[in-house]
């Protein structure tokens, strides 16, 4: 006879059936970027990056389009907006 918590403890410990990498590198992702890669990618939540969206790029907000009601980024529209946040930074360090 198996007890309440062996039933739960059964119930818990099931195997992981699929598992999806996260994009780790640049060079990994594809050239067409979704909200959910580029947080992945940032290390940040899905509603901020659609947060940056609704930014006009220039004013800091990622380069973006619509298919849909989704948003897509080309993947070299998201590297050079990190660059330019990178010189950005750069020039407003003192020398």
């Amino acid at each position: 006879m198996t007890t309440l918590n062996e039933t739960k403890l059964t119930e818990c410990t099931g195997t992981i059936t699929e598992f999806q990498p996260v994009n780790k590198t640049l060079e990994s992702m594809p050239e067409v970027l979704t909200a959910q890669m580029i947080a992945d990618y940032l290390h940040i939540s899905r509603r901020r990056v659609y947060e940056l969206f609704h930014i006009p790029p220039s004013y800091g907000g990622i380069p973006n389009y619509d298919i849909g009601i989704s948003k897509r980024v080309d993947k070299p529209d998201f590297i050079s907006w990190i660059e330019a946040l990178k010189e950005k930074k750069q020039s407003k360090k003192p020398a």
